[in-house]
């Protein structure tokens, strides 16, 4: 145990919680920002798959059927198609056995769910995230612009700077994203009349009135080709995003080791040496005095210690009966433990005092029993962990599974 010298909060006064507040909010919004990325990622991923999936198809039609007259690239047939109306075999067979009305439907509802997905993902996630980070860096920038808060709280003017352009970047990326996602979504719309129309009529033989819009067709061929669009995009954001967050942490950094340097440690002690075996440890300070316990398979051991001068005494309890685990959870006055028992085919809780030797069934010392109740096993299983409310005198029970629990007044 360490006992810490915290002067520094009062010579931080009140910028102690406005420091604390702006890096907890920039660390919360850099969080936002990474769900967002993945979000987008997500609402990407399907669309990008089906759309080189039944790509592909055309591509082994093209190759069944030898037609690499110019080449094998299934867009340039899909360019010929577009440009002369001629429709090649392969592509026929394409449009009928394998994309048809349904496939259309599917590839239209995978890239509204990804166009729209984004685009909203953006504007009502990251663009107002990345508005309040400005904010919040700019309060940081103040601060760091008068000496002596400078000083006292680390901050480091060139690294908050350097996060206000990087974040201002990003927030430009994010809008010309919006803009791109638009324009892709045009492209792709006119792409699916397109398509759509030409099934019509190799289906029905009727030929579909139409406007054919050439150039948005032909963008989205070319980002088909170049494997462009979204998944650059993204990786364009995913740069961008780990530039911030590694200049943020830079910031936090900075703050924390002017935090450290700040604090002194002049008393140390080692209250539990042997952890080997421990299952679980709880410690609580009672005014003038700490309780630690530590719980192991077959022992609990009290540490119990002086605040001021951390000198300790320990009292161990030895488990009785051979039991699978001991855990022990602390009372609120300081005098009393709760402890869980677990066997082979039973669990024992128990209320002991501390500090009246007593000999009990569940373990040997220096405690007394106050009451005490037999859990058996349940569906091949005993409850093994136990979490406590001492306050209100409450306890809940789970299984080894974790799956079933009891709750307990005491």
């Amino acid at each position: 145990m360490v006992k810490l010298d915290t002067d520094f909060v009062s010579r931080y006064g009140s910028k102690l919680p406005l420091i604390s507040h702006t890096c907890s909010r920039l660390v919360g919004l850099i969080s936002c920002l990474k769900e967002s990325i993945d979000h987008m990622n997500t609402d990407y991923k399907p669309f990008a798959d089906y759309t080189t999936r039944i790509i592909d198809l055309l591509k082994g039609e093209i190759d069944e059927k030898n037609q690499k007259d110019y080449s094998d690239d299934p867009v340039y047939d899909l360019y010929d198609l577009l440009l002369t109306g001629s429709l090649s075999d392969a592509t026929r067979t394409w449009l009928t056995d394998y994309l048809g009305d349904r496939g259309i439907k599917r590839w239209v509802k995978l890239g509204r769910q990804h166009f729209e997905g984004s685009r909203k993902t953006m504007f009502y996630d990251m663009i107002p995230a990345l508005q309040h980070l400005l904010v919040h860096l700019s309060s940081l920038q103040g601060l760091s612009k008068w000496e002596e808060t400078t000083d006292l709280l680390g901050l480091d003017s060139n690294k908050i700077n350097t996060s206000i352009e990087t974040a201002s970047t990003f927030l430009k990326a994010c809008y010309k994203t919006m803009m791109t996602l638009n324009e892709e979504q045009k492209n792709f719309e006119s792409v699916m009349e397109w398509l759509d129309a030409i099934v019509q009529e190799v289906m029905t033989d009727e030929k579909p009135t139409i406007q054919i819009k050439t150039q948005n067709i032909i963008q989205f061929l070319l980002s088909i080709f170049n494997k462009s669009g979204a998944r650059q995009k993204n990786g364009d954001l995913q740069v961008l995003f780990d530039s911030l967050s590694s200049d943020l942490v830079g910031i936090f950094q900075r703050i924390k080791d002017k935090m450290k340097s700040q604090m002194s440690s002049e008393s140390v002690a080692v209250l539990a040496e042997d952890t080997e075996g421990m299952l679980y440890w709880e410690a609580k300070l009672y005014g003038e005095f700490g309780i630690l316990a530590v719980s192991s398979r077959e022992k609990i051991e009290l540490v119990k210690f002086d605040i001021d001068s951390l000198k300790s005494n320990k009292t161990i309890l030895q488990g009785v009966g051979n039991p699978q685990s001991l855990l022990a959870s602390l009372m609120e006055d300081g005098s009393n433990i709760i402890v869980l028992a677990s066997y082979e085919r039973e669990a024992r809780l128990a209320l002991l005092r501390l500090g009246e030797e007593s000999t009990n069934s569940i373990l040997e010392g220096n405690a007394a029993m106050v009451k005490s109740i037999t859990l058996p096993e349940e569906e091949g299983t005993v409850a093994t962990y136990i979490t406590n409310n001492s306050k209100r005198q409450t306890c809940c029970l789970l299984d080894s599974t974790r799956k079933r629990y009891i709750v307990l007044e005491y």
